[in-house]
């Protein structure tokens, strides 16, 4: 049986691989939990998304910076 996810929650890198910690459709927190990325190939489009958060999250954060938010 194939389980849909519902959103990437988060990710990390252990040796020299990337895990996705994984809300999934229709169960609880309680089953979250982190895949590896090759299990996500299905779910490209939730990867893309979940990226082009985090570069949204990374470029305001800078744009902050620039402003002298921490003079």
């Amino acid at each position: 049986e194939e389980y849909k996810v519902k959103a990437i929650v988060d990710h990390k890198q252990e040796n020299g691989q990337w895990w996705y910690y994984i809300k999934w459709k229709g169960c609880g927190p309680e089953s979250n939990n982190w895949e590896p990325r090759q299990n996500l190939e299905h779910t490209r489009k939730i990867l893309n998304i979940f990226h082009a958060k985090l570069l949204k999250m990374a470029c305001d954060s800078t744009k902050g910076l620039k402003r002298g938010a921490l003079s």
